[in-house]
């Protein structure tokens, strides 16, 4: 997972997915983003050939421990993320 911070400079992080939802995502990244910050994710869904690339809004942030609510989701990605959801171990 990559994240893209979209401020007057960009700002890159990676992350490791935690939890995914048709509304969001939760990730454990290798940095701090502020709540309300807009980023860009990109992520790569077991089995997609390509990355999925949305923006999104930092809703929650507990330490390293993120939550994303997507703000941009085609119907496209929509139903990649509720296909991986059938097929990706329950999160712990």
């Amino acid at each position: 997972m990559h994240i893209i911070r979209e401020l007057d400079a960009e700002e890159s992080f990676s992350g490791r997915c935690r939890h995914l939802g048709e509304g969001g995502l939760g990730a454990v990244l290798a940095g701090e983003l502020p709540v309300g910050d807009t980023v860009t994710l990109d992520f790569t869904l077991p089995g997609a050939q390509e990355p999925l690339r949305m923006r999104a809004v930092v809703r929650y942030r507990h330490g390293f421990h993120h939550g994303f609510e997507f703000l941009t989701l085609k119907p496209s990605q929509l139903d990649l993320i509720r296909r991986a959801e059938k097929t990706l171990p329950p999160a712990e």
